[in-house]
C-alpha cells in the first residue's frame, strides 16, 4: 500500500509557513536535510514531525512581534516569519510574548525575585506556566487571606520586585503587609487587569531603574 502524501506547501503552512517567503525558507532547509528534493510538490504524511523537529532544530520562528523579536534577537539561525501559533516565543499568546519579555527584563537587570501579591488563582496558575523552565524566581500571595507578618516580612525583603496586583482579588489587609516604606523602591502597584498588563509594568520599573 503506498504511503500516504500530502503537498509540501499544505504541509509547511500547516506548521506556520503560510507566506511565500517563510514556506520558501522552509523548503530549502528540508531539502538541504534531505527530506524532500525541488523536483517534489508531495510528501510523506509520516515525515511531519520529522519535519517539524528540522525546522525547529535550525530556524528561528517568530510571529513578528517586537518582543518576540527581542527576545530571539541574538539567535544566529535564519528567521522565518510565522503564523502567531507557530511562535516559538509566545505560541499566539499576547500573555507569553509579554511575560517572555518580563524574564528576559529581570534576567538583564540581576532581579530575578519577583514577588505578586494579588491576583486570582487562574491568573496565577497561568503565570507560573508561562515562567517554567526561566530563571524567575516567582512567589504569589493570595489576595484575600492575610498571611503572618513574620512570613511577609521574610518574602518582601528576599524579593527584587514586588508586584500589587490591584484591580484583582486583593484585599487591604493583604496588600498593606508589602506596603512599608523601606520596599518602595522595588515596589509596583498594577492597576490593570491581565497578565500582559503585569509583565508589561514590570518591564517598564525595571528598565526605569537601570536609566536612574
Amino acid at each position: 500500500m503506498p504511503d500516504e502524501v500530502v503537498s509540501i506547501d499544505a504541509l509547511l503552512a500547516g506548521l506556520g509557513h503560510t507566506s511565500p517567503e517563510s514556506r520558501h525558507l522552509a523548503r530549502a532547509i528540508i531539502e538541504a536535510a534531505g527530506l524532500t528534493n525541488p523536483r517534489k510538490r508531495n510528501i510523506a504524511i509520516e515525515k511531519r514531525d520529522e519535519v517539524a523537529r528540522v525546522l525547529d532544530e535550525r530556524l528561528v520562528r517568530t510571529c513578528g512581534d517586537a518582543r518576540c523579536e527581542a527576545a530571539t534577537a541574538h539567535d544566529p539561525r535564519p528567521r522565518a516569519l510565522v503564523d502567531r501559533p507557530a511562535c516559538q516565543v509566545c505560541h499566539g499568546s499576547a500573555n507569553g510574548a509579554a511575560v517572555a519579555s518580563m524574564a528576559r527584563a529581570l534576567k538583564r537587570a540581576g532581579r530575578i525575585s519577583l514577588l505578586v501579591v494579588g491576583g486570582s488563582p487562574n491568573a496565577h496558575a497561568e503565570l507560573q506556566r508561562l515562567l517554567e523552565g526561566s530563571e524567575v524566581a516567582l512567589q504569589l500571595v493570595e489576595g484575600t487571606t492575610a498571611i503572618a507578618a513574620k512570613r511577609a516580612d521574610s518574602w518582601a525583603e528576599s524579593a527584587d520586585v514586588i508586584v500589587i496586583w490591584g484591580s484583582t482579588q486583593l484585599a487591604h489587609k493583604v496588600s498593606n503587609q508589602f506596603g512599608a516604606p523601606r520596599y518602595a523602591a522595588k515596589r509596583i502597584t498594577v492597576a490593570r487587569r491581565g497578565i500582559a498588563a503585569l509583565a508589561d509594568a514590570v518591564v517598564e520599573h525595571v528598565g526605569a531603574a537601570a536609566g536612574r
